[in-house]
């Protein structure tokens, strides 16, 4: 399924405007409610959007989020970080399958392409799993969990950026295209 027809322009557009949503909105106010209660909210920062963490900086930023700012993160994480990864890994999916489609024809490359925003899913959700386990084990974290947590937050950044670097290669091939079918026309 690619963006030829009605139904899919609609999907696209939701799962838009759902991540965009979540985005810009839900995951944002989530992060400043966690700040608002912490205990030093000048040194929390949530692991997961940081790239790599040391056990140190974990422990640095579940101490500086307090008690309460814990739980809240447990349950962001368990809630709203959830949906988030889903909605961005289908939208991600969706577009990278419908551009590279329009590009070269080929539905193999753009299916296999289009598993490519799952593995970043997949990772984010794990990620989530670990940053729950560290909560739960705070003060005494256990360095092999922080070491795969940052391990999986690594390989979530990385398909992230490969993810985006496809989008818009497509995307330039795509308006190349269509610039040059208008020129002939």
């Amino acid at each position: 399924m690619h963006l030829s027809s009605k139904t899919s322009w609609m999907t696209w557009s939701v799962l838009f405007i759902l991540f965009l949503f979540m985005g810009g909105y839900v995951m944002p106010h989530a992060a400043e409610s966690i700040m608002n209660i912490a205990k030093d909210a000048s040194c929390f920062a949530p692991l997961d959007i940081q790239m790599g963490v040391s056990l140190e900086d974990a422990h640095k930023s579940l101490d500086c989020s307090g008690p309460e700012g814990r739980e809240l993160y447990r349950t962001i994480e368990k809630r709203e970080d959830v949906f988030y990864p889903i909605i961005a890994g289908l939208l991600f999916s969706f577009t990278l399958y419908s551009l590279s489609f329009f590009c070269y024809k080929k539905q193999k490359l753009s299916l296999s392409l289009a598993l490519v925003p799952f593995i970043i899913t997949l990772a984010d959700l794990t990620e989530n799993y670990f940053v729950i386990n560290l909560i739960d084990q705070f003060p005494s974290l256990n360095p092999e969990t922080v070491k795969a947590m940052s391990s999986v937050n690594k390989v979530k950044w990385v398909f992230l950026f490969m993810t985006l670097g496809f989008v818009a290669y497509f995307s330039v091939v795509s308006l190349i295209r269509i610039f040059n079918k208008r020129n002939r026309q």
